[in-house]
């Protein structure tokens, strides 16, 4: 599968007035990358390098110009494929592992994780999808555990994932498995931060975030004088 031809034809199409790129043949490139991804063979750096990452960089581009197109269950099964990323295999390859950090993160931003764990969007899904994103919150507590080890490189990027979470949670109630998850993490990113940081979140943040990022970081420390953290 030549993923360069498949763009260009994607590219093309996007900008006719209207698609004439059927949706079932979106939804059928999502499962077959899904299922190569999924090859366990594919865990050395070569194969991450050259094919897991360009997939989850295909994944990006997808939902950058047709995620409206695609069925929404279909949207977050492709989860899947940032499930499959083994981190810590290419964690002893700096270079190799912030590709794919970046990447699989790409996915799950793109995706919206945060709405599509909202109490009303899950309340309307089948189980089987509903299981899927508290899947996906658990991914993204494991993805930021990772980003935890590795300070030097993530502690400038932590302020803006934390501004991101507060502004997106304060236009929903998230569900409970999904909240719990999603906080977990943050509160993960939130070792990474020093006084400054924090003080520089609290003063840019929207106004209407500020009593949920308060809110935050009261657990945050009363977890934290408890050891829970």
């Amino acid at each position: 599968m030549n993923l360069n031809i498949i763009k260009q034809l994607v590219e093309s199409d996007s900008r006719k007035p209207e698609s004439s790129l059927p949706t079932t043949t979106l939804v059928n490139i999502l499962s077959q990358l899904c299922r190569i991804s999924s090859n366990r063979s594919s865990d050395t750096d070569f194969h991450i390098h050259m094919i897991k990452i360009p997939i989850l960089q295909f994944f990006n581009f997808l939902l950058k110009l047709k995620k409206g197109c695609i069925p929404r269950q279909h949207l977050i099964h492709s989860l899947e494929v940032c499930k499959v990323s083994k981190f810590q295999k290419a964690s002893n390859n700096l270079s190799l592992f912030l590709k794919e950090f970046d990447a699989v993160f790409d996915v799950c931003y793109g995706l919206s994780l945060i709405p599509a764990g909202s109490q009303d969007n899950i309340a309307t899904q089948e189980k089987a999808v509903h299981l899927q994103i508290i899947q996906a919150a658990q991914n993204m507590d494991r993805l930021f555990t990772v980003m935890s080890r590795h300070k030097t490189n993530f502690a400038k990027l932590v302020p803006n994932l934390i501004a991101e979470y507060v502004d997106c949670v304060q236009h929903i109630t998230l569900e409970a498995n999904v909240k719990e998850h999603l906080l977990s993490g943050m509160y993960r990113l939130l070792d990474l931060c020093s006084e400054d940081a924090l003080k520089s979140v609290s003063v840019n943040i929207n106004h209407s975030c500020r009593d949920i990022f308060s809110n935050v970081m009261k657990n945050y420390k009363q977890l934290k004088y408890r050891g829970d953290v």
